[in-house]
């Protein structure tokens, strides 16, 4: 799908670009984009530039008229975005993202039926309602648009009636958008003052700032597979590799659909990771998001890596070192071609 920027857009990306160059590598595309985002609803809510396109300002037609003004009049150095609802979700965000800067969305207030693409990099082989629905928007908005994911630290409201949601199930949350190539989390809500896991959700929060440049320019690649089904997505920059990787008893829906299961005693999961790198890119060295060394092993010409999974999930990151510059340049191409395009 052709998408015709705006001039006043482009001038704005131009600038963000310049204003960002300092903070991280330049990605294959040649733009480095605004840092990872984490904040609060009520932190951002007074800078976006239109809340609810799908109902709140007429027929769709006249919300985007009307989006294409404001954004005409916004000064250069201030990104434009859209706060997309859920309603009409997917074909509000297809209409609405070549206009703004950020796409601001809930990808867990729906959920989808529709399995992956046998091709796609973006939870590949997982077929799981909420990652179905996160994929979705992410394909629907290509690799290249910044997606921030609004996240209820209680639960979704719709999910969970009689229990508020688990640290373990607001980690496996955050991980799933993190693995699509998201580009930030705005936390609706606030944990309860009383929960043993606030400072468990800190540490999350500071680990995923330690990268904040770069799991913004990383993309999503299919380098990474597991066996036994496990739930494994992975983005890419031109320096390191983010692997997320899901524990499977976790967000299971009740048989009526009603509600997500809370499950009790759960033991980690053993996952077995393959990694295939594309040629002359090797792994220098690698961790999780704690900080604890990951032991990587050579297997038939590809990496393997058994990693056991606590809590929600967890975040591997591999240092990556290429041979020549010719290799830098296979690497950036291969990263450019396996995620997705609008």
């Amino acid at each position: 799908m052709n998408v015709h920027l705006s001039s006043q857009r482009v001038l704005r990306l131009g600038l963000l670009s310049l204003m960002t160059a300092a903070l991280g590598p330049t990605f294959a595309s040649g733009q480095t984009h605004p840092p990872f985002t984490i904040a609060s609803e009520r932190e951002i809510a007074r800078g976006i530039t239109m809340i609810c396109p799908s109902h709140r300002h007429g027929t769709l037609d006249q919300a985007i008229k009307k989006l294409t003004n404001l954004t005409a009049n916004l000064p250069a150095d201030r990104p434009s975005s859209s706060w997309v609802c859920r309603s009409n979700q997917l074909p509000t965000l297809e209409k609405i993202t070549p206009l703004v800067d950020e796409i601001y969305i809930n990808p867990y207030v729906l959920l989808s039926t529709d399995p992956p693409a046998a091709d796609t990099p973006v939870w590949p082989g997982c077929d799981h309602p909420m990652l179905n629905q996160v994929r979705a928007i992410r394909d629907v908005a290509g690799a290249d648009q910044r997606l921030i994911a609004c996240i209820d630290l209680r639960g979704e409201p719709s999910h969970y009636e009689k229990r508020r949601a688990s640290f373990e199930e607001i980690e496996w949350l955050t991980l799933a958008v993190v693995g699509a190539g998201y580009q930030g989390i705005v936390w609706r809500s606030e944990p309860d003052p009383k929960a043993a896991w606030r400072m468990r959700l800190r540490r999350l929060e500071d680990g995923l700032r330690a990268y904040a440049q770069e799991l913004a320019d990383a993309r999503p690649v299919a380098w990474v597979s597991a066996g036994d089904g496990g739930f494994v997505s992975a983005t890419a920059g031109e320096h390191r590799l983010f692997v997320c990787v899901l524990h499977d008893q976790y967000m299971h829906m009740l048989p009526d659909h009603s509600a997500f299961q809370l499950p009790l005693e759960v033991e980690p999961s053993q996952v077995q990771l393959r990694i295939a790198l594309p040629l002359g890119t090797t792994v220098q060295s690698g961790q999780t998001l704690g900080g604890v060394p990951v032991v990587i092993e050579n297997a038939d010409g590809h990496l393997a890596v058994n990693h056991r999974v606590r809590g929600g999930g967890d975040m591997l990151i591999f240092d990556l070192t290429t041979a020549s510059a010719r290799a830098s340049d296979t690497l950036q191409q291969d990263i450019a071609a396996s995620a997705p395009q609008r």
